[in-house]
């Protein structure tokens, strides 16, 4: 804290960690929409075994999330068991698909999610957004959350945890924030980052049927609906 003069971070959540010990304040980030190149978005296409470039002529429905999956932080676990228990049987026409950072974890035998542990760049990231459906995360806090604002951005759906630097720019207007209740970090994450998180910190633990129930509310809608109402004037 003694190097630097000010702090400037990305939401208000944040704001609250670090005003304490130094001069600081919200600067939001600028999210550029940005469409793919022909070429990665055929990449992705084959990547994901689509054969069919218009949604509305798949026959199937594609979740995605981008996330560290061994970041207890990021809750892929409720994701997981939310997204099974959503949609039994249906394998062949509602999909999850898992980008992984960092650490991939084993994940391709779980029944209807697409596992892709692989680096990706900008332009193939921007292709995951373009063709898959509507983004997801069951997080316990973000600063930000920046595939959020980028799958809004193009007119996605966005379902996440109603709570921390995503609020920033969802509202029940615009997007879809979950229910929540507050509860202790969790031991995990505090022997992880002990410098960070202390068990005497809160986060939030979403609301599993809520998170289930929002997703068949979005998987209802018809192929390629507009969801983008209100979302340029949040962002």
């Amino acid at each position: 804290v003694s190097l630097v003069d000010a702090v400037w971070t990305c939401s208000a959540l944040c704001l609250g960690g670090v005003a304490t010990y130094v001069p600081a304040c919200v600067l939001p980030h600028v999210v550029e929409s940005q469409g793919p190149l022909k070429k990665d978005r055929a990449w992705m296409l084959e990547r994901l075994g689509i054969t069919e470039t218009r949604r509305e002529n798949r026959g199937a429905f594609y979740f995605y999330t981008i996330v560290d999956t061994v970041n207890p932080r990021k809750d892929i676990m409720a994701l997981l068991s939310a997204f099974a228990t959503a949609f039994p049987g249906r394998e062949r026409d509602t999909k999850l698909v898992v980008k992984q950072y960092r650490e991939p974890q084993p994940l391709d035998q779980i029944p209807g999610v697409i596992d892709i542990p692989e680096m990706l760049d900008d332009g193939q990231l921007a292709a995951l957004h373009a063709v898959c459906d509507c983004c997801v995360s069951a997080h316990h806090a973000e600063a930000w959350g920046l595939p959020l604002s980028e799958a809004m951005s193009i007119g996605n759906p966005v379902i996440a945890t109603g709570y921390s630097g995503n609020m920033e720019f969802m509202t029940p207007e615009n997007s879809f924030p979950a229910a929540y209740s507050m509860a202790k970090v969790s031991g995990r994450m505090c022997l992880a980052l002990p410098d960070l998180f202390t068990p005497e910190m809160t986060w939030a633990d979403i609301d599993v049927p809520d998170l289930i129930r929002l997703m068949r509310q979005v998987r209802a809608r018809p192929p390629g609906a507009d969801f983008r109402s209100g979302v340029a004037a949040s962002m």
